[in-house]
């Protein structure tokens, strides 16, 4: 069986979930950077564009460069962190 690669480290079962802990991302976006460098050219997920039609994949390094060019133009309309 192959080995699995998990962007994660299990958890302990008795882990207080109300916050990060140590050096847990913050946001989401961290998370997505942190998954973007571990993963890059791996398939993040897929999608159907139209009844019919074969399977798209997004790589982690596309769908990272997505959400930073959504979050700079959020940025540029005035939306805040």
């Amino acid at each position: 069986m192959a080995e699995e690669k998990m962007a994660w480290a299990r958890q302990p079962d008795d882990r207080q979930w109300d916050g990060p802990e140590g050096e847990d991302p913050r946001t989401l976006y961290q998370m997505l950077m942190t998954s973007v460098e571990r993963f890059g050219n791996e398939p993040c997920f897929g999608y159907i564009p139209e009844p019919g039609m074969p399977r798209q994949h997004l790589d982690y390094n596309t769908f990272g460069e997505l959400a930073t060019s959504v979050a700079k133009r959020l940025n540029d309309l005035g939306v805040k962190t």
